[in-house]
């Protein structure tokens, strides 16, 4: 065990090149944010949380290696994804790994309602002017509900309105706004690439979309809990046929075995639309250049 632990600090210590950083991934949890500067970014977290980890496991790791990395089989031309919907987004690391590898995207980071995970992804979203934050979640009405810490206090990521793998005593009074009213607002008819990890909201979320906007998303990633989340793995490709560039396209749809993470059962989720390429395009280039093409800091 204390070998392993050396290993993982020597990880970590390599990819930060920060001593302050490795203790407080390692250490006690304390609600104190700080922060590292790290390749140019200012990135926040919690120590003894789930944090420090997210920003590992999203920002540090090779692209490649990151959960939400397109298969090479997507043939997704990076350079041509306009829009993403990361629903989910808790400290913002994915929505900032999504802006590094989509460099021409906005990046709409939806669904931290949980007052300390919005700060904290309004901190980390003010790295780059292409993220917007938004402080409610998605459902297919308007509603208020109440949420409930993960029952592991280092994860802070671990909220979720279903009772297992919660915390009962935690709860936090949340607003979830109507699917259809958000992409109203914000004037949004399509999303090229759309992630989606809610800790058990998957089905209710990717149900709410209008299919045909399902249908033309090139890339669908996530995470999925519960029997319902299972269900909703059967969307992007029965929703493929609806597209109207269906005949010039391949869907496939890959769900990883389920396993279980303390008392929740969840799954992976990638779904991809692979579409020819237009004449004198590159297909896949899926790896980003190791830096963010952002302004240094948001315009919300």
């Amino acid at each position: 065990m204390r070998r392993r632990s050396l290993r993982v600090a020597a990880k970590l210590l390599a990819r930060s090149a920060s001593l302050a950083f490795v203790r407080d991934a390692l250490g006690p949890f304390d609600p104190r944010p700080r922060a590292i500067v790290w390749r140019g970014l200012q990135l926040w977290y919690r120590p003894g949380s789930s944090d420090p980890w997210l920003i590992y496991e999203h920002l540090m790791k090779p692209s490649a290696r990151v959960e939400y990395a397109p298969p090479p089989e997507a043939a997704l031309d990076a350079q041509a994804v306009r829009t993403v919907l990361d629903i989910g987004a808790n400290i913002g690391t994915t929505a900032l790994y999504f802006a590094r590898l989509f460099p021409n995207a906005r990046v709409f980071a939806f669904l931290e309602p949980v007052p300390a995970n919005f700060a904290l992804l309004e901190r980390n979203a003010a790295n780059c002017a292409r993220i917007r934050a938004l402080p409610y979640g998605l459902a297919a009405a308007d509603a208020q509900i109440e949420m409930y810490a993960s029952d592991d206090p280092a994860n802070q990521g671990g909220y979720s309105r279903h009772a297992a793998g919660t915390d009962p005593q935690r709860p936090v009074r949340v607003a979830l706004r109507s699917v259809a009213a958000v992409l109203e607002e914000l004037g949004l008819e399509d999303a090229d690439v759309i992630k989606v990890d809610t800790e058990g909201g998957e089905y209710e979320i990717l149900t709410a979309f209008p299919p045909a906007l399902l249908g033309r998303a090139r890339y669908i990633a996530g995470e999925l809990h519960g029997e319902r989340g299972f269900r909703a793995a059967r969307l992007p490709r029965a929703l493929v046929s609806i597209s109207g560039r269906a005949r010039r396209s391949a869907a496939a749809c890959s769900i990883s075995a389920r396993c279980r993470s303390g008392t929740r059962e969840r799954s992976r989720l990638a779904a991809w639309h692979v579409w020819s390429p237009s004449p004198g395009r590159s297909a896949a280039r899926n790896s980003p250049t190791g830096s963010l093409a952002c302004a240094a800091q948001s315009s919300r």
